[in-house]
C-alpha cells in the first residue's frame, strides 16, 4: 500500500484543488490498506507533503487521525470539535513538529491557529523561536526576532491596558485586539537575550532591555547576566 505514498506527494505538489483532493483520497485509501499496520512515521509522511504544499487543513485532519485513530473524521464534521480546537491539542502537534525540525510546517501552524482564532500558548511558540534561533540562518533567525517582538508588543499593549479604566475583563479583552500573538514570558525575552548577546547585537540588546521594563516583568539572574556580560 506504501506505493500510494509517492502519487500522495505528486498529486499534492500540484497544487490544484483536483491534485489536493486527490492526494486526500490516496492518504485515506493507503490508510483503510493498511489498517493497524499504518506507523506514525507513515503519518508524519504525509502531514509532511500536505504542510510543505500548504494544505494545512489536510495536515490537520491527518494529524486527528493518528491522534484519535480514525475515531474524528473532520471531513465529515461541519465544525471543529471542543477536544480539537484548543491550544493544548495544536500544541502536542507544534511540538511534534519542532522536534522533527519542521519549523516550515510548525509556522504554517501557528498561522492556521491564528486564522481560526485559536491563541496558541507562549511556551509553545518559545519553542519555535528557540528553534530558528539555534538553526542559524538569517530568515530563520528575522522568523524568530519577528514572533518574539510580536509576543512583546503584546505583552506591552496588555500592560498599557491594564494601567487604563475599565474592568479587567475589557482591559484584556482590549489587549488580545492589539495583537495576535500571545503575550511573551520570561523565557520569550531570556531566548533573545542570549541570541543578542552570542551575536554581539549590543544595541538590540538595550532595545530589548527598554522593552523588559516597559512590559513591567520581573527580571530573574538569567536576564540580569546576558545584559551585565
Amino acid at each position: 500500500p506504501r506505493i500510494l505514498m509517492p502519487l500522495i506527494r505528486t498529486w499534492s505538489e500540484l497544487g490544484t484543488e483536483e491534485g489536493q483532493e486527490k492526494a486526500w483520497l490516496a492518504y485515506r485509501q493507503l490508510r483503510e490498506l493498511l489498517g493497524h499496520d499504518m506507523k506514525l512515521t507513515d503519518y508524519d509522511q504525509v502531514i509532511s507533503y500536505f504542510l510543505t504544499t500548504n494544505q494545512t487543513e489536510n495536515a490537520l485532519y491527518a494529524f486527528v487521525d493518528m491522534m484519535s485513530d480514525g475515531k474524528i473524521d473532520l471531513k465529515k464534521q461541519k465544525y471543529m470539535p471542543s477536544v480539537v480546537a484548543n491550544k493544548f491539542f495544536f500544541g502536542k502537534w507544534l511540538k511534534r513538529l519542532i522536534g522533527a525540525g519542521d519549523l516550515s510546517g510548525a509556522q504554517s501552524v501557528v498561522e492556521f491557529m491564528r486564522k481560526r482564532g485559536i491563541e496558541a500558548s507562549p511556551i509553545q511558540l518559545n519553542g519555535l523561536i528557540g528553534a530558528w534561533q539555534r538553526s542559524g540562518g538569517a530568515e530563520d533567525l528575522d522568523k524568530a526576532d519577528q514572533m518574539a517582538w510580536g509576543m512583546i508588543d503584546s505583552r506591552i499593549d496588555f500592560v498599557k491596558a491594564r494601567g487604563s479604566g475599565g474592568s479587567s475583563k475589557d482591559k484584556a479583552s482590549e489587549a488580545a485586539g492589539m495583537n495576535p500573538f500571545p503575550r511573551a514570558t520570561l523565557e520569550t525575552f531570556s531566548l533573545l537575550a542570549e541570541n543578542y548577546r552570542l551575536r554581539d547585537l549590543h544595541e538590540r540588546l538595550l532595545m530589548l532591555w527598554e522593552a523588559f521594563r516597559e512590559a513591567e516583568m520581573k527580571a530573574d539572574s538569567f536576564v540580569i547576566n546576558q545584559l551585565l556580560e
